[in-house]
């Protein structure tokens, strides 16, 4: 597969911004500045050690593996996807 390291940064760093967006997804820009300062949110909010994603990162994963299983099926069986 060409560019497969572009691919996997791509679902990285989407997978890493959802994580430091997910605890304020949703909340108006003035919440935000009011809990986390004037700079806003930093750092990741961790829940039992770990920062949470939330299931935009979830459905983008399922959407690539999905390609990556269709693509599989069609090189097997001579189709190009």
């Amino acid at each position: 597969m060409k560019n497969l390291d572009k691919y996997r940064g791509c679902l990285i760093g989407g997978a890493v911004g959802d994580a430091l967006g997910y605890a304020v997804e949703f909340q108006g820009e003035r919440d935000i500045f009011f809990q986390y300062g004037k700079g806003g949110i930093t750092e990741y909010v961790l829940r039992n050690g770990m920062a949470e994603i939330s299931d935009d990162t979830q459905m983008t994963l399922f959407t690539a593996a999905g390609l990556l299983c269709g693509s599989a099926t069609g090189l097997t069986n001579d189709i190009n996807i």
